[in-house]
């Protein structure tokens, strides 16, 4: 497998980003700019080899012999949890951040449709967070066409590629770009009776087990169709909902599909 992610996700027969094709990956000005061009499971493999990779910095650090299997590092406490991708109902989670918004005996002020206060896609002038009231708080795409408004508008998102992970603020998680910018590989096997079937503690399809392919009419739904979710820079606005869901094959890259890593933590209450 080529782990490297495909600059030819910026072709087209019918578009002019031969730039992006020769940059985007190797140009050291896009190097906090999040990854596109990569599958689901090259996503994977990548998610392996760090935690292979900190693992071992964790037994140098330590000065722990490489020959200690990990139920051994386990036992001396000094094992990490795996890096991975995180499965639907974590990203989901992690996306709506809703926190800040309650009152009295966790009774919600209001549900929010973005990973952000409000219930529209600009800056409401909320003081936790940066730049104007009026700003867009994500990097989308408003129209066919209309990827960054008009030339000059400093109340639109100013952007028609995907942008720096960390020009846009942060939900109430901390965490950058959970609405817009680039969709990100969960992974879930897509189904579309998943929040019927899985399970309400750590919910997560692992398989088609209890919706197999075969009770379907068509191809699309086999166990290599897997969730992605966010929206991206070329994706209106309806898709940065953190409820909403897309599919694509596990094998399949574009240029508006990225993924970050997730990890359960050890023995820690409350994180």
């Amino acid at each position: 497998m080529k782990l490297e992610p495909s600059e030819a996700v910026w072709a087209s027969a019918m578009s002019f980003n031969d730039l992006y094709q020769s940059y985007y990956f190797r140009f050291p000005g896009f190097n906090f700019y999040p990854v596109a061009g990569v599958s689901w499971k090259q996503a994977s493999v990548y998610s392996k080899w760090r935690t292979d990779f900190v693992q071992d910095l964790v037994r140098k650090e330590r000065g722990i012999d490489s020959s200690f299997t990990k139920v051994q590092l386990i036992e001396r406490g000094v094992a990490m949890a795996d890096f991975r991708l995180p499965n639907e109902a974590e990203w989901e989670y992690a996306a709506k951040a809703m926190i800040g918004t309650q009152y009295l005996d966790e009774n919600q002020e209001y549900g929010r449709i973005y990973p952000w206060d409000g219930r529209g896609v600009r800056n409401p002038y909320n003081v936790k967070r940066k730049g104007k009231q009026g700003d867009f708080l994500a990097n989308f795409k408003r129209g066919r066409g209309d990827y960054a408004g008009i030339s000059g508008n400093q109340r639109n998102d100013g952007d028609i590629l995907p942008t720096n992970v960390y020009d846009m603020a942060p939900n109430d998680f901390g965490l950058y770009h959970m609405a817009g910018n680039m969709n990100e590989w969960v992974y879930d096997i897509y189904r579309p009776m998943t929040f019927q079937d899985s399970d309400d503690l750590n919910p997560v399809r692992k398989d088609g087990v209890y919706d197999e392919e075969e009770n379907y009419e068509t191809s699309l739904f086999t166990d290599q169709i897997r969730v992605y979710k966010g929206g991206s820079w070329k994706d209106v606005a309806y898709w940065l909902a953190p409820g909403t869901r897309r599919f694509m094959h596990q094998d399949s890259a574009t240029n508006h599909i990225g993924f970050r890593c997730a990890m359960i933590s050890i023995g820690e209450k409350g994180k």
